[in-house]
């Protein structure tokens, strides 16, 4: 089982960029430089960050789930990939190498399950 880390805040971005990219596999739209530009410029109020991190017992960097949560009085708390809304990221989903996606989607599953 992975360990898994909880980012909430923007300072706690950046460190994770060579790990975001190297999961991206390639991707730009799944790469650290698009998700950190969007949250700068599409946050609103409401919104915050739900950065899932999975990493192994050495702390290696396994996964990244890049999502945030909307708090709505109407449709009630909603978890929502980075990127989506009116201006929309293609290709979302839970960043992972392919040998350790199953892990990591095991691991995060149970997290949410717990939380």
């Amino acid at each position: 089982m992975l360990h898994i880390q909880r980012i909430d805040d923007d300072e706690q971005l950046a460190p994770l960029a060579g790990d975001w990219d190297r999961l991206a596999d390639g991707v730009p739209f799944r790469r650290f430089a698009w998700h950190a530009a969007w949250w700068r410029n599409f946050a609103r109020d409401g919104l915050r960050l739900f950065i899932l991190v999975a990493r192994d017992e050495q702390g290696t960097v396994q996964g990244i789930a890049p999502w945030c949560v909307e708090n709505s009085p109407t449709r009630g708390r909603t978890v929502q990939w980075l990127g989506s809304g009116k201006v929309c990221s293609d290709y979302q989903s839970v960043l992972a190498q392919t040998h350790h996606a199953d892990a990591v989607t095991e691991s995060l599953a149970s997290w949410l399950n717990e939380t």
